[in-house]
């Protein structure tokens, strides 16, 4: 019998016990609850895997494990460490995001950000209040609670009667007391939240001004998501931080990521900053927040994917916020607060002008309680005035407050909100509210919706319009009013069939407005899902395009979906008049031959709508030689075949790889040779570089090459 027990926690994640000794090997989002939740023994140890991302979740996310070992496993009252395997560069960006991330930023780096003096005394008293002292009563550094073991030059661990081996990529073998497992982290299953996420079967409406909730609990609760939202403006929706596992939680709410357009960042820690979903986008996210908390955002991203921070900012919109100033964005108003928290972190007031009078929401953010504000002014830690600005959060008169109730050290307490003149108010970081308050306020719970404004205007009319335009940009506008006057509004729930394969068009084609469908065919043993579209999308138009006038495929709600019918006639007589018609079927042609690559099958219908709309489709024959003009580089997508570098490295590449200038120092031969009959997407520089700086998702992959 083996001396090494080990527990499955998710894909590409195992707990492996060897005696005293408990290694968490991987660390996804949240995994620290299904540790909590299945009652697995604590870790005491994690080892940082190779492979970074699998689908849109980091597997170094070792911040809330290092909590749970110190605050709640006692590892700081017991003087141990958690102990940190991993490679020489792992090892190196991990302290440094640990300490980040658990410290904040040092005063150097705040000079650097460039931010004013006083806010710089200011985060550096405060910080050092939170920090935990040693005996001299001196700030302890991120080693006083980890102890880092980095593969020696035989790929090896020693610890004690312990060996860990680097046997292969993402492979381990474990060695202990005579006893051997091999650990193999590398999988292609999906990782999923370690907590039931309720879904939604039917569509919320769009409004003017609300708010819809994601999660409301802390980053150790085994049962329910981490606290987020989104803010529903004129029918656009603004994130409010980014939870773990934010895609299942969009779908969960039939929230499509093509909808999201912004993001208010709070602060970095790991329950609320879960970028890499938004760099996973079909378009580039606006980041609301201040300089200095984008400054770590950014910082965090670049040391987990060992990106310079230059590269990670590519992907985002910095919209800056300056504490004391509104900012009207787009027609909200946003007025920011610092709070009082272990790290920068802002709040702020969210506020529209509708028929002559004002509608307010205001997000407390993570806050310290109203107790904890007295003694900190007591001890001369903060002043009258920062103390009095906390305390007026709870005092003004809002339609909803939503604050920090989470009753721990570094969070609110909802007693501070016995007095507020909020018609509502709604705690997060808690799972329940105790007696003494649940007649008085509510909590943040995943699918609640806050309706401020229910406006006056048809928000899917709207959005109706923006997604026909971008589809078919140039024609005249004359065909908007037509198409809109014989349009309609249909809603239809989770797992609804909205079209079936073989039956007849009925006149109808689609544009998706909320949420998310499958794309399916059935051979008549089973269904095979060929694409997913979101909001934004059309389907259904290809029938009446080919004059086939049968649906030769199934479309599925995978979340609730409200969509726009058009009619097909109507349709049909715009891209004739407008002569799109051919383009169309070219388009689709194209767009069929990349999702039957096996690089570009999963990626979002509309990126590869993107790319077949703005690349010129070309055959050569085999033994065909392609040139490079240096002056006038090219780019190019194989669809079928292959062709070879005349170079010093002769690569071959086949079907759904790339080669040439995409800019961004990418590399590329001269010349290339066709080994066969290929079949390439081509595009100017310029044109590939225009898709790729409003596609985060694709620049992702074609810089990083992560599949």
């Amino acid at each position: 019998m083996s001396d090494i027990n080990i527990f499955d926690i998710m894909p590409g994640c195992k707990l492996i016990q060897c005696g005293d000794e408990v290694i968490l090997a991987g660390t996804p989002p949240e995994v620290i609850k299904s540790v909590i939740a299945n009652k697995y023994p604590s870790p005491t140890a994690l080892l940082i895997p190779d492979k970074t991302v699998v689908a849109t979740n980091l597997q170094n996310c070792t911040e809330f494990p290092l909590y749970h070992f110190l605050f709640i496993s006692n590892g700081l009252q017991d003087n141990r460490k958690l102990k940190i395997l991993g490679e020489t560069k792992q090892i190196e960006n991990n302290q440094e995001l640990l300490r980040l991330t658990l410290l904040g930023p040092t005063k150097e780096e705040l000079l650097e950000i460039g931010i004013a003096d006083d806010l710089i005394k200011m985060f550096i008293k405060e910080g050092n209040y939170f920090n935990l002292k040693d005996d001299l009563g001196n700030t302890c550094p991120i080693t006083h609670y980890i102890e880092n073991y980095t593969f020696n030059d035989d790929k090896q661990i020693d610890m004690d009667s312990l060996n860990v081996t680097h046997s292969g990529f993402n492979q381990y073998t474990i060695r202990y007391n005579g006893s051997e497992e091999v650990i193999d982290l590398n999988t292609s299953q999906a990782q999923i939240p370690p907590y039931p996420v309720q879904i939604d079967c039917t569509p919320n409406e769009l409004c003017k001004f609300g708010i819809e909730i994601l999660g409301g609990a802390t980053g150790f609760s085994a049962t329910n998501a981490s606290s987020g939202l989104v803010i529903v403006y004129n029918g656009t929706y603004m994130l409010v931080d980014s939870i773990p596992f934010l895609d299942h939680h969009l779908v969960a709410r039939g929230v499509a990521k093509n909808q999201i357009t912004s993001i208010f960042l709070s602060h970095i820690h790991d329950d609320h900053c879960n970028l890499l979903p938004l760099m996973f986008s079909n378009n580039k996210v606006k980041v609301i927040t201040t300089k200095e908390i984008y400054w770590m955002a950014m910082r965090k991203m670049s040391l987990m994917l060992d990106l310079p921070i230059q590269e990670i900012m590519d992907y985002f919109d910095l919209v800056p916020l300056t504490v004391g100033k509104t900012l009207d964005f787009y027609g909200l108003k946003i007025k920011p607060h610092y709070t009082i928290h272990t790290i920068p972190t802002v709040g702020a007031k969210f506020f529209i002008e509708h028929n002559h009078q004002i509608y307010s929401v205001l997000i407390t953010s993570d806050n310290q309680s109203l107790n904890d504000v007295e003694s900190m002014l007591k001890m001369g830690v903060i002043t009258q005035n920062r103390a009095d600005k906390i305390k007026s959060l709870y005092q003004e008169d809002v339609e909803l407050l939503l604050a920090d109730g989470g009753e721990g050290l570094i969070h609110g307490n909802p007693r501070d909100a016995m007095e507020s003149q909020a018609d509502r108010v709604v705690f997060f970081h808690l799972d329940d509210l105790s007696q003494e308050f649940n007649a008085t306020f509510s909590v943040a719970t995943a699918g609640k919706r806050y309706v401020v404004v229910e406006g006056e205007c048809d928000f899917y009319t709207t959005r109706a319009i923006e997604f026909l335009v971008h589809h078919f940009y140039g024609m005249e506008l004359s065909w908007i009013s037509i198409l809109m006057g014989n349009m309609s509004i249909t809603r239809y729930n989770t797992d609804d069939v909205i079209i079936k394969q073989g039956a007849e068009s009925k006149n109808k084609i689609y544009t998706i407005l909320t949420g998310y469908c499958s794309i399916i065919t059935h051979d008549g043993t089973k269904p095979t899902v060929i694409a997913r579209k979101e909001a934004g999308d059309l389907f259904g138009e290809m029938a009446v395009t080919t004059g086939q006038g049968l649906r030769n495929a199934s479309v599925v709600a995978r979340s609730p979906v409200t969509l726009c019918e058009l009619s097909e006639e109507i349709f049909y007589a715009l891209i004739l008049k407008e002569q799109f018609k051919d383009k169309l079927i070219e388009r689709w042609k194209t767009r069929k031959l990349l999702e039957e690559t096996d690089q570009f099958k999963t990626f979002p219908s509309s990126i590869l709508e993107r790319l077949a709309r703005r690349g010129v489709f070309k055959k050569y024959p085999a033994k065909e030689t392609v040139y490079m003009n240096p002056e006038d580089p090219y780019f190019y997508i194989v669809i079928a075949g292959a062709i070879k570098a005349v170079g010093d490295n002769h690569k071959t590449f086949s079907s759904g790889e790339y080669f040439g200038d995409f800019g961004f120092n990418s590399k590329y031969e001269k010349a290339y040779i066709t080994v066969e009959e290929t079949s390439c997407l081509v595009f100017t520089k310029k044109t590939i570089q225009t898709i790729l700086a409003r596609t985060p998702y694709l620049l992702f992959i074609m810089k990083n090459r992560i599949h």
